[in-house]
């Protein structure tokens, strides 16, 4: 039985939940798990005071959070190892520099999912807000591998600054997807907003439905079924993608590749989805 911390507080301040992980809990009983310190807004308060405690950790090494959790930011942050399971819509920075282990949200996410994350995997049944595997201000890189699969749509900088790792989004993406990404790869099939791929260096982006006329700085290259996509299908397939389901068919189609940015000398590649 994993160990469960069910919300209970009324209060709608931010909760600062980045000590409760399984790493920093296993071995502990209920009572010592109650007493660890945890901050609602500014205020020093204890596990028990927010959280309903019960089981451990010990035997499957999971923590498990449910109830009203908008305000709780920073699950799982700086995450080694272990599973963290999360039932119902989540606060901010989630995944935040995580190492390792695994984090699922049965639900939206806000911003700054996975940000600066070196490692682990993140899923999302639903929805994630802005900045999803960015770099945090003034930060040089943001994702520096892992690999994080959200079902739904993202906000707005989806992978800026991305350096190594594997974002996909089954459905759509905002504005400035990519942006500066460094290198990694972002597997977006649904539409993406402006800007998508500006200022990149390395990496690749792989788009199911944009059209070709938002790459004017970048070079025009061949149309076809490129190896670099079918071999992520299959790994896809691999990894029992059940969060994107039957839309990887996308990844079978035709596509047209792009190479740039160009005014920035880059060297990333984009595909896109040619029409059927």
């Amino acid at each position: 039985m994993p160990l469960q911390l069910q919300k209970h507080a009324k209060l709608d301040l931010p909760i600062n939940a980045e000590s409760i992980r399984p790493e920093r809990v296993r071995g502990l009983n209920e009572s010592a798990i109650g007493n660890l310190p945890i901050y609602q807004g500014n205020e020093k308060v204890t596990v028990s005071d927010l959280f309903a405690i019960n089981g451990s950790a010990d035997e499957d090494d999971t923590v498990h959070f449910s109830g009203d959790l908008r305000s709780v930011n920073r699950i799982g942050s700086t995450l080694e190892s272990g599973t963290i399971l999360i039932d119902g819509n989540v606060g901010r920075h989630v995944g935040s520099y995580m190492s390792g282990g695994k984090i699922v949200v049965r639900g939206d996410a806000d911003d700054f999912l996975g940000m600066a994350m070196t490692g682990g995997e993140i899923h999302v049944t639903g929805n994630a807000a802005n900045h999803v595997g960015a770099n945090y201000s003034g930060a040089p890189i943001g994702m520096n591998r892992g690999t994080i699969l959200i079902s739904g749509n993202v906000g707005s900088g989806c992978g800026q600054f991305m350096r190594r790792g594997t974002i996909v989004v089954g459905g759509d993406a905002g504005d400035m997807a990519g942006w500066n990404m460094i290198a990694g790869t972002l597997i977006v099939l649904g539409d993406v907003g402006a800007e998508c791929g500006t200022n990149m260096k390395r990496g690749t982006i792989i788009l199911g439905t944009q059209t070709a006329d938002s790459f004017s700085t970048f070079a025009r290259g061949e149309q076809g079924s490129p190896v670099v996509v079918k071999m992520l299908a299959k790994w896809l397939e691999r990894q029992r993608c059940e969060l994107i389901g039957d839309r990887l068919g996308v990844l079978q189609k035709k596509f047209q590749h792009f190479h740039g940015d160009l005014l920035t000398g880059g060297r990333g590649e984009i595909f896109v989805r040619c029409e059927d």
